[in-house]
């Protein structure tokens, strides 16, 4: 960039965050956006419309931003926590534990007030307990290296099958989360997940499988059981529109899993 176009740039941000301080998100975003068409290598612009669109009440759009802010500009130790409190709206729990932890380093590295350190710590513990959670149902630990490294694994194709899921690639869907399903994680919702994937895909027997083996694991999960049900009338009208139940996890914000309604 040249000098001017350098000077624009840092005005536009600054600009940016002025106006959502005052509320004003259309402003925010114009200016944020121009910065990023303006350096669209350089990170702040998009950790600022990141926020942005999370206030819109996009958190798709604003998990994109902040990934690409943090990617373009690692330093930010506030990217990273929005990027963390976004994951985990998501229900990205091991992503937001990850990016937390990593908005904790570079707070201590860069001698941030210790307020505001203990405040990124608690975020950390929060997720850290919800991991513990997690580990809980899929049927795995958190014991050594190895869980991990197992936990890690199952939740990053867990995830996949979530997000693929999210966007109707429901043939992606069903192999990511059997892939999770091989890896030794067990739980109701993953074989539910699973069968809401074979069903969208109208593999019949497929998914009425897999959400029969979810009552197994769990007779009082409701998700596989009214999955059924819609499936005993797909068998009746096989023309009939979809509606089924996709969950995946935000244990620190709320006591039940995030529900998504697929249609």
């Amino acid at each position: 960039m040249t000098p001017a176009q350098k000077r624009r740039y840092h005005h536009l941000v600054q600009e940016g965050w002025a106006a959502l301080t005052a509320g004003d998100l259309a402003q925010a975003e114009r200016a944020f956006r121009e910065a990023t068409s303006l350096a669209p290598q350089r990170g702040e612009a998009w950790h600022g419309l990141g926020v942005v669109r999370y206030q819109q009440g996009e958190p798709a759009a604003a998990y994109d931003a902040l990934r690409r802010a943090v990617t373009l500009t690692p330093d930010l130790p506030e990217a990273w926590l929005n990027l963390a409190h976004v994951a985990d709206t998501l229900g990205y729990t091991l992503e937001a534990h990850d990016a937390a932890q990593e908005a904790l380093r570079l707070a201590r590295e860069q001698a941030y007030a210790e307020p505001v350190v203990a405040g990124i710590e608690q975020v950390v513990h929060a997720l850290r307990q919800a991991l513990h959670r997690l580990a809980e149902e899929l049927g795995l630990s958190m014991t050594d290296e190895e869980d991990m490294r197992r936990l890690r694994h199952s939740y990053r194709a867990f995830q996949e099958g979530v997000q693929a899921a999210q966007r109707g690639d429901f043939a992606a869907a069903a192999s990511a989360f059997q892939r999770t399903l091989d890896s030794g994680a067990h739980s109701a919702r993953i074989w539910s997940n699973l069968g809401v994937a074979l069903l969208m895909l109208r593999d019949l027997e497929g998914a009425e499988a897999a959400f029969r083996r979810a009552l197994e694991l769990n007779p009082n999960y409701t998700p596989a059981r009214t999955n059924l049900q819609l499936l005993a009338k797909v068998r009746e009208n096989p023309d009939i529109e979809l509606d089924a139940l996709l969950h995946g996890y935000t244990d620190t914000k709320f006591n039940a899993p995030k529900r998504d309604r697929l249609k």
